[in-house]
């Protein structure tokens, strides 16, 4: 009772108030943000650091999820050496690479070209029976307003032509630099990628030696959690992409679809966007198939997309990813649409494994500040 009484009416009102404490904190990140913002310049190289070996370490990171799990079960299973394991998937990784760039990617080269080469003569036949359609409604201001829309487009597509070909000479620096970037990326992911697999156990234990021992438990409970949601994560949304591209192959080559293999490839690579991926896109198959064979095979490309998320939806996603992740679909897709708007591209594909990031450390920090607090109060 006495401890009670000698504790003044600042402890009593600020110090030892939950409220003050959590706006005093956030008042506290809001001024180094501000003064962060205010001497950017220190952070330059830093930056360029980052933008130069981030890349590299991302896809090293991404394929060492994938690649971890089948180095482990071979050197438990068969007792192989773990450094002859990675080297000899190392190895089976480059055939299957090779054998896509001699029998996939002519396929989807020739594809893609007829789809470019024909791009203009398709949005002809669009806008064209748009335009009869709305003839036949009698709308005839919906259709000065889709050919206005149409000459404007046209006026936009040229504008972009002129401008690349205006910058094409002051462009060579940057094209130069994606180069050079994209060389350092295939020559470094290799080197990065067999150590992470080779001594991945050991970075745990690394990090952990420049923690303060008082720290090194809690420290350890975030990154483990961490790497739980990553690695979740990674591996069940590519293995998902890349099972749904198939999927989509075999179904549009089933149907007789023109452009199955590029757009099963671009269905396969959209689907690492969650639960929109694939919506995405059906938009431009529709439209294809609907220009290309008729009304038929739009129905036919629509059976096979029903078919896909039911697969998707009833098979894939609960045995390859689960429930470990633990985010609603809502909370999903409101962070792509965000981290889109903030991040363009980038944000898109490393929203989710950033807001999963993000909210592991929200939480141990909020047990965390729980713990003390009730320590305080005792």
């Amino acid at each position: 009772m006495e401890n009670k009484k000698t504790k003044s009416w600042f402890w009593r009102w600020f110090l030892n108030n939950k409220l003050v404490s959590v706006l005093s904190v956030i008042l506290l990140l809001l001024l180094i943000i501000l003064v962060a913002s205010k001497v950017t310049f220190i952070f330059k190289p830093i930056q360029e650091f980052f933008m130069i070996i981030g890349i590299p370490v991302i896809i090293s990171a991404i394929l060492f999820y994938l690649l971890n799990p089948i180095v482990n079960l071979v050197e438990r299973k068969f007792k192989i050496n773990r450094s002859v394991t990675i080297c000899i998937l190392f190895i089976i990784v480059i055939l299957l690479i090779t054998w896509g760039i001699f029998n996939l990617i002519p396929t989807i080269q020739s594809q893609t070209l007829s789809l470019v080469k024909n791009t203009p003569q398709y949005w002809e036949s669009i806008t064209t029976e748009a335009t009869n359609y709305m003839k036949y409604l009698h709308i005839e201001h919906v259709t000065k307003q889709l050919s206005e829309v149409n000459k404007d487009i046209y006026k936009m597509l040229t504008q972009i032509g002129k401008d690349m070909f205006s910058r094409g000479f002051s462009g060579v620096s940057s094209v130069i630099n994606t180069v050079v970037n994209i060389f350092i990326t295939i020559v470094t992911v290799p080197f990065i990628l067999f150590y992470l697999l080779r001594d991945g156990k050991k970075v745990l234990p690394t990090i952990l030696k420049v923690v303060p021992p008082k720290f090194q438990q809690s420290t350890k409970e975030v990154l483990i959690d961490i790497n739980k949601q990553l690695s979740s994560y990674i591996r069940g949304q590519i293995t998902i992409a890349i099972l749904v591209g198939l999927i989509y192959i075999i179904g549009f080559s089933i149907c007789g679809f023109k452009y199955a293999v590029v757009m099963g490839v671009i269905a396969g690579f959209l689907n690492i966007i969650p639960y929109l991926g694939s919506w995405l896109t059906m938009i431009p198959v529709i439209i294809i198939a609907l220009v290309t064979a008729g009304p038929f095979m739009v129905v036919k490309v629509l059976i096979v997309h029903l078919v896909e998320q039911l697969v998707e939806s009833r098979l894939l996603q609960p045995i390859v990813i689960g429930g470990t992740m633990e985010i609603h679909p809502l909370t999903i897709i409101a962070v792509i649409l965000t981290s889109a708007k903030l991040f363009g591209v980038v944000g898109v594909i490393l929203g989710i494994p950033g807001y999963a990031i993000l909210k592991v450390i929200v939480v141990h920090t909020f047990y965390w500040y729980k713990n003390v607090s009730s320590l305080y109060k005792k």
